[in-house]
C-alpha cells in the first residue's frame, strides 16, 4: 500500500498498470481524422444551406467539434496521443487552430505552468483565486468581472479573458515561451493568424455566416472550456497554495484535480479527459487509457475528489469558491466571510 499522504511522483505512478501507457497511432489518427471530418462536415453545411436555422444548428456542433478537435491536440501537445512524437506536433498544431490556440504558447502555459505547479499562486495560471487583501485592490472594474466569472455564464468569459488573450495570443515578454520555443511561438501565433484570414475569407461577407460560422461557435468552445477546466481545480475541498515552498507533488497532482462524473456518453465523446486526475499523476498517458488509470488511482487514494456531476453541485461550487484565505486554506465569499472548510478539514 503506497502511504496516501507521502506518495512521490513515482509512487502514485506506480500504481497505474503500465498498459495504460500504451501508445497507437492508428487510434490516434483516426480519433483526429473523425474530428476534422465533423469540423469540416458542419462548416461544409453552415456554407451550403440557405436557410437561416440550418445554419444556426451548425453552431452548436461547430463549437463541440472545435472542442473535442482541442482535446485531441491538447493530448498531443503532451506527446501522448501517439508514439510518434513528429505525428503529435503536426495533430497539436493542426488541432489547435479551429481555437486559435498557438502550439508553443500552449505548450508552455498549461505543460510547464499549469502541470508545473499545479493550484500553486504565482505559478499556475488557470484561474488563480485572489486573496481578500488582492481582491480589495483591484480596480472596481475588475472586481464586477471576478463577480461574473464565478458564475455559470461567467467561466466562459474567465477562460477568454484571464486565460486565452492573456497566456495564448498576447502574452506579455515575461508570460511567453522563452529559448529556443519564443521564436516558434511566432510562427504558431502566424499560423493561428493565418487559419482566421482563411476562414474569414472562406465565409465572405455575409453576416450571418460570420455569426453561425464563427462568432457563436468560438463562445461555445470558451464556455465549454471554461466550464471543463473550473470543474478541474476548483471545488469546496481542493485547496490552493501561496507560493512554491508549499508546492507537492501529491498536494497539486492528486489532491487537488477533481474527477467530475458525467454521463457515460458526455465522457466518452469528450474522450475521457473530465477523468483528470488521471492525466495530471501522469500526463503520459494516451486520453484512450485516461479510465483505467483515474480507477487504479481512486482505489489507492481515497483523498481524490471524485463526485457526480449535478447542477446544484456545480452552482455550490461557484457560490462557495470566490476567494480564497491562502493562510488558512479556507473559500471565502466576496465580502470574505467564510464558505468552505478550513485547512484542518481538507488535509493541508
Amino acid at each position: 500500500m503506497v502511504a496516501i499522504s507521502l506518495a512521490t511522483n513515482p509512487e502514485a505512478r506506480s500504481v497505474i498498470d503500465r498498459s495504460a501507457m500504451k501508445k497507437s497511432a492508428l487510434l490516434g489518427a483516426t480519433l483526429f481524422v473523425t474530428a476534422v471530418l465533423l469540423y469540416v462536415l458542419a462548416f461544409s453545411v453552415l456554407l451550403l444551406s440557405h436557410v437561416w436555422w440550418w445554419k444556426a444548428c451548425c453552431a452548436p456542433v461547430l463549437g463541440f467539434s472545435i472542442s473535442v478537435l482541442f482535446v485531441i491536440a491538447h493530448d498531443a501537445c503532451h506527446g501522448s496521443l501517439t508514439p510518434i512524437q513528429w505525428l503529435n506536433k503536426l495533430i497539436g498544431r493542426l488541432g489547435f487552430l479551429a481555437s486559435f490556440h498557438p502550439y508553443a504558447a500552449w505548450e508552455w502555459s498549461h505543460n510547464a505552468k499549469h502541470h508545473g505547479f499545479t493550484n500553486v499562486r504565482g505559478e499556475d495560471i488557470v484561474y488563480v483565486p485572489f486573496s481578500p487583501q488582492e481582491f480589495a485592490r483591484l480596480p472596481l472594474w475588475r472586481r464586477c468581472a471576478e463577480r461574473l466569472f464565478r458564475t455559470s455564464l461567467g467561466v466562459g468569459p474567465l477562460y477568454f479573458f484571464t486565460v486565452f488573450l492573456p497566456h495564448e495570443i498576447f502574452p506579455s515578454r515575461e508570460r511567453r515561451p522563452r529559448g529556443k520555443k519564443a521564436a516558434q511561438y511566432q510562427w504558431d501565433r502566424a499560423l493561428v493568424l493565418s487559419f482566421l484570414v482563411v476562414q474569414l475569407f472562406v465565409i465572405g461577407p455575409n453576416p450571418v455566416n460570420l455569426v453561425f460560422g464563427l462568432l457563436l461557435p468560438q463562445m461555445t468552445f470558451h464556455w465549454l472550456m471554461g466550464f471543463a477546466t473550473f470543474l478541474h481545480h476548483t471545488h469546496p475541498k481542493v485547496p490552493w497554495y501561496a507560493d512554491r515552498s508549499e508546492y507537492s507533488y501529491h498536494r497539486s497532482q492528486v489532491c487537488s484535480t477533481v474527477h467530475v462524473e458525467f454521463p457515460w456518453l458526455i465522457d466518452v465523446v469528450l474522450h475521457r479527459i473530465l477523468q483528470h486526475t488521471a492525466h495530471h499523476v501522469d500526463p503520459q498517458i494516451p486520453l484512450y487509457h485516461l479510465a483505467d488509470a483515474q480507477q487504479a488511482l481512486e482505489r489507492e487514494f481515497g483523498e481524490i475528489v471524485h463526485e457526480p456531476f449535478t447542477l446544484r453541485g456545480f452552482r455550490n461550487t461557484l457560490r462557495t469558491c470566490r476567494l480564497y484565505d491562502y493562510e488558512q486554506h479556507q473559500w471565502l465569499d466576496f465580502d470574505g466571510t467564510p464558505t468552505g472548510e478550513t485547512s484542518e478539514a481538507i488535509g493541508v
